[in-house]
């Protein structure tokens, strides 16, 4: 998206937004917030400032009296200019979202469903994995939100259909790990689709039997590479080129963001050790025809049934951002 829009609402101020992010440093939720905030980028300007709860000082008796105190490299230290909105995720972020949005009286967003009540902040963005309620100020996604932006062009899809990318995760909550068994989908699927070339890339979950195993029998059109050899931003390039792309389905964040690419979405057998939330959300996936099972059928003709790609993290700035134009009417 090369233009800022305004997602059909008025201007909302005459300067950019003022974004504080507040982040516990855990890579799934700042991928998050990431995800969320390139999103917000593309439809309006604004100011970002981060804040790690690891540099806080907030108290729950901040919250109640509306009192917000920082450290000296605190954000709020730095600029005179108070939030328009609060963004957080992640339980460890509620106290601080609070803190700052009874504070500045600004609009607080959660990424997640909340360990306090769902009133007291303005607007919750929760997978429906986690069984939320629904309400005018949640909105509800398929999966957590990500940075991977989907493959639209025609031309640019047709030239990555001989080009496969394949993640591998490990044992995790909710399935089983058997790498033997991996081993042998991942040959199953490379000699099914020879003419494809194949680039796959573990996780540190995998552990090290998985590639010594997958050595020994490495097929020409596999390429390997350990996730200790990867740099920042490996995972977003590899999908923006991949023709197919298959996951393990332990690696949950890893399954929402290659459906977001746009690509056509395998995902490997693996047992699961609970029919819980995770995995029903898997089979849902599944059920509506947005990725596929590995079967003996479709190794070579993966396909996805959606008429456009799940971009959610656009969907949600987009919420967002109209939910923010309603609270600034009132406010």
């Amino acid at each position: 998206m090369s233009e800022k829009k305004h997602t059909g609402q008025e201007t909302l101020t005459q300067r950019p937004l003022n974004i504080w992010i507040v982040t516990d440093g855990k890579p799934g939720h700042l991928n998050q917030l990431k995800g969320l905030c390139e999103r917000i980028t593309a439809h309006t300007d604004i100011t970002e400032q981060w804040i790690s709860t690891q540099d806080t000082q907030t108290h729950w008796i901040d919250c109640l009296f509306r009192r917000y105190r920082h450290t000296c490299n605190h954000p709020a230290s730095q600029s005179h200019q108070a939030p328009d909105i609060v963004i957080g995720a992640g339980h460890s972020t509620h106290k601080e979202v609070l803190a700052i949005k009874r504070h500045f009286r600004c609009f607080a967003v959660l990424l997640m469903k909340p360990s306090l009540p769902n009133h007291w902040f303005d607007a919750t963005i929760i997978p429906e994995h986690d069984n939320p309620t629904p309400n005018k100020q949640t909105l509800i996604t398929k999966g957590v939100l990500n940075t991977i932006s989907p493959i639209t062009s025609p031309s640019a899809l047709e030239e990555n259909q001989h080009k496969g990318l394949i993640l591998i995760g490990g044992d995790s909550k909710h399935y089983h790990w058997n790498a033997a068994e991996v081993v042998t989908q991942v040959l199953k699927l490379t000699k099914a689709n020879a003419d494809t070339q194949w680039v796959l890339s573990d996780s540190r979950r995998t552990g090290t039997e998985f590639m010594s195993l997958l050595k020994q029998q490495q097929p020409e059109n596999l390429h390997l590479i350990p996730h200790t050899d990867t740099p920042n931003g490996w995972v977003k390039e590899q999908m923006a080129q991949a023709g197919n792309i298959w996951v393990t389905p332990d690696s949950v964040s890893m399954v929402y963001e290659a459906i977001t690419s746009g690509a056509p979405v395998g995902l490997f057998n693996m047992t699961a050790k609970k029919n819980g939330r995770i995995v029903k959300g898997i089979q849902s996936l599944v059920d509506q025809g947005i990725a596929s099972t590995f079967t003996a059928d479709n190794l070579n003709q993966i396909t996805s049934v959606s008429s456009a790609p799940l971009w959610e993290s656009e969907r949600a700035a987009v919420w967002l951002l109209n939910q923010y134009s309603a609270f600034k009417k009132v406010s």
